[in-house]
């Protein structure tokens, strides 16, 4: 690869850095070096989080594809939200921040994580954040009736275990339902965690669309030499996530 091409993506990767939260302490040589070895990839590796948000917070159609094709929804449009929920009045209350946080036409929320790590009370964690964001719905005066549906999309670079799933199950949906009788309690919140690496136990085979975005996800490089890169949407976001 040419010393300018390597250059040139360094300096896009250093001024996204220069504009993160979690970067602004660090000194500017280590900010340079964390720059110059993303920059050695030709595509974004979406799987750290902020070439994620870059990613999905710049490109709302990609945003769009990603949600309907995962949870099989037919959203038309949405609008991005702060990421930061508003304090509290507690000042010792954990705060909040969101990879990705949108509201759709019909007034509900869909929250996108990108968890590189199996954190410990990870299941802990999104179910504290989608209870937050429903928490923030209502004001005073409000009535509960007008709670809008919350959806927590978790997509994970790990696997956990889930007895009694085929191997080839990539997504994972919990919603609130009787144990006996499988009732559904309401429709009000939902979490969804989509497991990259399982791609590997159905051998790459990329005939779904969920198994598409694994590969986008799990390994663009390979995916871009893929069938499955030329398919509609797909060619777009691999062309978009190349470091020019």
């Amino acid at each position: 690869m040419k010393s300018s091409t390597i250059k040139r993506r360094s300096e896009v990767c250093l001024e996204v850095i220069n504009g993160l939260e979690r970067y602004r302490n660090l000194p500017q040589r280590e900010k340079e070096r964390i720059a110059m070895e993303r920059a050695a990839n030709e595509y974004m590796d979406l799987k750290y989080d902020w070439p994620f948000k870059r990613f999905f917070n710049n490109n709302r159609k990609f945003l769009l594809k990603l949600l309907n094709d995962l949870l099989e929804m037919s959203i038309v449009d949405l609008d991005y939200l702060p990421l930061e929920l508003p304090p509290v009045h507690d000042p010792m209350a954990k705060q909040i921040r969101f990879d990705l946080l949108c509201r759709l036409e019909d007034g509900s929320e869909i929250i996108v994580e990108m968890q590189q790590q199996n954190r410990r009370a990870q299941r802990e964690r999104l179910l504290y954040y989608g209870a937050a964001k429903i928490y923030h719905q209502l004001k005073s005066g409000d009535h509960y009736s007008s709670l809008k549906s919350v959806v927590v999309l978790c997509i994970a670079d790990y696997i956990e275990e889930h007895p009694g799933a085929p191997d080839d199950t990539l997504l994972f949906k919990y919603r609130m339902v009787d144990e006996r009788f499988r009732d559904l309690f309401i429709d009000k919140f939902t979490i969804c965690q989509f497991e990259i690496p399982r791609i590997e136990k159905i051998g790459w085979n990329m005939d779904s669309v969920a198994a598409k975005w694994c590969g986008f996800f799990r390994n663009l490089p390979i995916f871009a030499k893929t069938a499955a890169a030329s398919d509609e949407g797909f060619s777009e976001m691999v062309d978009a996530a190349e470091i020019i």
